[in-house]
Formats: structure tokens, sequence, C-alpha cells
């Protein structure tokens, strides 16, 4: 699933549902891969040819969609966050051999830079503060039995 919410309204957001079919016959099959989300349903043919000796052949499949007025995933409000439903369901062979189904919530996350030449990061259009965001690699600290310990060298160096 992969979003991109209009951030200046949040009033719609285009989607693009993907799911990867693998037909583990030895013949080629074709599947119907339909969805719903929310109240919008659709559905795609697609040919997959026959699995490999050692393994079977995927093919990922995609269907556009957008999505109106959807409940975005806000920073300021913590808490459950506002999710809508997909199902995707496959058929082969007339019969269902498949079917998932999930929540997903949308929203927009960047990055800029200042003018000081600092990285700022907006979620849904709106400027955030992260505070607290250092990091160290591992090779900064080393687990001992006492616990860890930084500035610690890395094991055979």
């Amino acid at each position: 699933m992969e979003s991109t919410l209009d951030e200046k309204t949040l009033a719609s957001a285009t989607l693009r549902i993907g799911a990867t079919l693998t037909n583990h016959e030895d013949r080629p099959v074709e599947v119907s891969l339909g969805g719903r989300l929310g109240e919008a349903a659709f559905t795609r043919v697609v040919a997959l040819e026959a699995g490999s000796k050692g393994g079977s052949v995927s093919r990922p499949t995609r269907f556009p969609s957008s999505v109106s007025n959807p409940p975005p995933v806000v920073a300021e409000r913590p808490g459950r966050a506002a999710a809508l439903p997909l199902v995707l369901e496959a058929n082969a062979g007339g019969a269902v051999s498949d079917r998932q189904e999930v929540s997903f919530g949308v929203r927009s996350v960047s990055d800029y830079f200042n003018e000081q030449g600092y990285r700022g990061y907006r979620v849904n259009g709106k400027p955030v503060l992260i505070k607290g965001g250092g990091w160290s690699t591992i090779s900064s600290c080393a687990r001992t039995r006492r616990g860890w310990r930084p500035n610690s060298p890395m094991p055979g160096t």
C-alpha cells in the first residue's frame, strides 16, 4: 500500500494497492484478484505462468485508487490511529485461494532543510519537532556483563 495525501487540504489521497501473486501449480492459471476498500470494489484478472521447479514465479499487481476525506494519521493525537479497511481476495479455478484483511492509515512524511541548514520534518504538511532524536551505531556501544559500555572498540579491532 502506497499513499499520496493532499497535504494542503487533507481531503483526498491517491492509493496504490499492491499484491504479489504466486502460482504453485505446474500449469498456467488465471487468477481473479479483487478487493474492497471501504465501499469501493475493484477486480482484475491476472494470468500467471507455471511455477518453476526450484520455486515459484511471482508477479506484482497494482490497483490505482483514490479515497475522499481519509482519516489521516496525525502526530498530535496520541492513542489509536484512524484506519481504513482493505480486503483482498484471490480466486483461482472458481475457489478462493487466499484472502487478506488489513487496516491502514494515510499520512505524508517529508523532510526539509531550514535557513540554518538544519533538517526539519513534516507530517501531513505540518512541521513537527522531534526531541531527543539522537542515535548511535553499535560500534559506539558494547554490551558487557554489567550492561552497555559507551565508546567501546568493536571486537577484533
